[in-house]
């Protein structure tokens, strides 16, 4: 049979249907239908009277967005404020489904690269101070909208952080990295992402907690590693009725405690979990930014943590159903 014909197609699909096909699975999980309305009045599209040709299905579009994000197609264009609405929707599908916030939120951030700009030692002062693209580069327009004033330079501090019998931090490698940053806080029992924000790569972690961190949990409990420890932010989970579980620095010029030590290794245990986010973000949907701009970059980075989700919960009602069937078979008894 000709491998391009209509019968092998069908065949194919017919085959991938039975394995499980992954776009059909996303369609049985996931109810898009739900997010109509949002995405409608997030785009603002009129209604018609004016004539002109129709606009494509909103649903149909986002439902190509996601799969870009999933298989790193191309990067997203929706406006950011429309995909944080969806995001909102989702949350609440997913509270409808019995996947309470619990057990506690975890923070972290992670460095999402995008292209490097060459610029000159004047130009990277004009960066700094604030200018637009359009004020440096007033007269080549063509040069400024390729230019990224958004982004910025920072250090990555690579592999694990090991230390020598006294408390004091071994040598770390530090790689300069160019682009953004992701800031999430999912919730410890099921791993979703429940809130998130986008900075420059060189905005400070700590300042991002009250941004990201909910109240809506049924736990208390807040993990995040020890960028995020500062008296102001240990003040402000204190005035929200908190708990910190954020790790605690070494005293300066002193050993580490065994004692502190030992509370920060329990800390880890939990933390590592936003860890698995990230590495699937990264190693599933290849994040790198593409576009110019902080607010593309967060719209990029908004879908990728929705995409996630969906795969989130696409692996819970997996498992729930394989329960099922264990329940079933008498297995689970």
């Amino acid at each position: 049979m000709d491998p391009m014909s209509l019968f092998s197609l069908s065949d194919h699909l017919e085959r991938l249907s039975k394995d499980g096909d992954p776009l059909e699975v996303l369609e049985a999980t996931v109810d898009f239908e739900y997010f109509r309305d949002w995405i409608v009045e997030g785009l603002g599209y009129g209604d018609g009277s004016k004539g002109g040709r129709p606009p494509f299905d909103p649903v149909s579009m986002f439902k190509a967005l996601i799969l870009q994000a999933q298989h790193n197609l191309s990067d997203a264009k929706m406006e950011t404020g429309t995909l944080k609405r969806v995001m909102k929707a989702f949350d609440w599908q997913l509270q409808k489904k019995g996947f309470i916030p619990m057990s506690g939120q975890i923070v972290d951030a992670s460095l999402v690269p995008a292209p490097k700009q060459r610029n000159t030692d004047a130009e990277k002062e004009a960066i700094k101070a604030g200018k637009s693209a359009e004020e440096i580069w007033p007269d080549a327009p063509n040069k400024a909208a390729q230019k990224d004033t958004d982004a910025r330079w920072t250090l990555k501090i690579g592999g694990i952080f090991r230390y020598r019998p006294d408390g004091t931090p071994l040598p770390q490698i530090a790689l300069p990295v160019f682009g953004y940053k992701s800031h999430i806080c999912i919730d410890r029992r099921f791993g979703f992402i429940r809130a998130a924000t986008v900075t420059s790569a060189a905005d400070a972690d700590g300042r991002q907690l009250k941004h990201v961190v909910t109240t809506d949990n049924t736990s208390s409990s807040v993990w995040a590693d020890s960028a995020y420890r500062s008296k102001r932010n240990e003040t402000w989970l204190k005035k929200k009725m908190l708990t910190s579980h954020i790790h605690r620095r070494k005293p300066a010029g002193k050993p580490m405690p065994e004692r502190t030590a030992k509370a920060n290794a329990k800390k880890s245990a939990v933390r590592a979990k936003v860890e698995h986010v990230f590495a699937h973000q990264k190693n599933r949907f290849g994040l790198f930014i593409r576009t110019i701009g902080l607010a593309r970059a967060e719209a990029k980075l908004t879908l990728a943590n929705l995409a996630y989700n969906f795969d989130r919960l696409i692996f819970h009602e997996r498992r729930k159903a394989r329960g099922g069937r264990r329940l079933k078979s008498g297995k689970g008894s």
